[in-house]
């Protein structure tokens, strides 16, 4: 008798529906269990997709409310490097201290020319970026960059009345057309909406091939649970009958914990819980099928 997933999901849940599936072949099991995982997939998917879509607009507030003037803060009011020298419209040396006793220095006077009295930072000089790190060892590891190779680099604050927080203008060779970009709140909401859409679809088939794995995985371990039932009341049911019982007997412990996950309710050792869920289905649904089977013989 053919029987709907949702039907079957529900009855997974009543260790006597096990006498309904036991005989039937492996693959409907399996099945059913794609289709379950899929559920569970999709629901703890579109939790962390639905987490991160609030996170990425609070951040987005919080752009609009302080960007603007963490941006007059930290940063000049006006960057551009022209032909491979850096000017500036800001009081220099710039110096603004960041944690872990660092600092992001630009400096084209000549005042300053290294990182030597920082553990960490970034220093623009007129004719290159200097980066310094201390790594958690000691190790002290220092990059450069010469602008010697840029032709035109324009940084300055974009018009907030109109949206806009930063404006781009670069050439990427000396003979090619000037290029520009404006990233405005706008398009850093636009660029959110479409993030945590994108997201969703490679985050759900992870989780679906990880469940599947690991689901399959506790099938076949767990089966020694149905094996020691099977031999201590000498039930006779065929390996195959245990695989099909204990795909079912998966979802009452699988459902319990997705709820879990989805409620952020976090219960201590509650492995050894889904161990004991799971071993349980696993016992009751060999005893239910072997109970009917010596009805039917009789």
């Amino acid at each position: 008798m053919k029987m709907s997933f949702w039907k079957s999901l529900g009855q997974s849940f009543n260790p006597k529906f096990y006498n309904e599936i036991a005989e039937q072949g492996f693959g409907k099991s399996f099945k059913y269990l794609v289709l379950f995982l899929l559920l569970v997939g999709l629901l703890i998917g579109g939790k962390f997709s639905f987490v991160i879509k609030t996170g990425l607009q609070q951040a987005n507030q919080w752009i609009s409310e302080n960007l603007p003037g963490k941006m007059k803060e930290y940063l000049p009011q006006q960057i551009e490097i022209k032909n491979g020298k850096l000017s500036v419209d800001a009081e220099q040396p710039f110096i603004r201290l960041l944690a872990e006793e660092g600092a992001f220095i630009v400096d084209t006077t000549g005042k300053i020319t290294s990182l030597d009295d920082y553990k960490n930072g970034l220093l623009i000089t007129e004719t290159k970026l200097i980066f310094k790190q201390t790594k958690p060892t000691g190790a002290v590891e220092t990059k450069e960059q010469s602008f010697a190779n840029v032709p035109l680099l324009n940084i300055k604050p974009g018009d907030n009345s109109r949206g806009e927080i930063i404006k781009l203008a670069w050439k990427s060779s000396p003979t090619e057309p000037e290029q520009f970009f404006v990233l405005t709140y706008e398009l850093l909401d636009k660029w959110a909406r479409t993030l945590w859409k994108i997201a969703f679809l490679p985050f759900f088939m992870f989780l679906f091939v990880y469940f599947l794995i690991s689901k399959l995985l506790q099938l076949f371990l767990f089966s020694l649970v149905s094996l020691i039932t099977n031999a201590i009341i000498n039930a006779k049911l065929q390996y195959k009958n245990l695989l099909n019982i204990g795909i079912y007997a998966l979802t009452p412990a699988t459902f319990l914990a997705t709820l879990f996950i989805l409620f952020n309710v976090r219960i201590p050792a509650f492995g050894l819980i889904y161990i004991l869920i799971y071993s349980t289905f696993l016992a009751l649904g060999v005893v239910h099928v072997s109970r009917q089977r010596l009805q039917v013989a009789d």
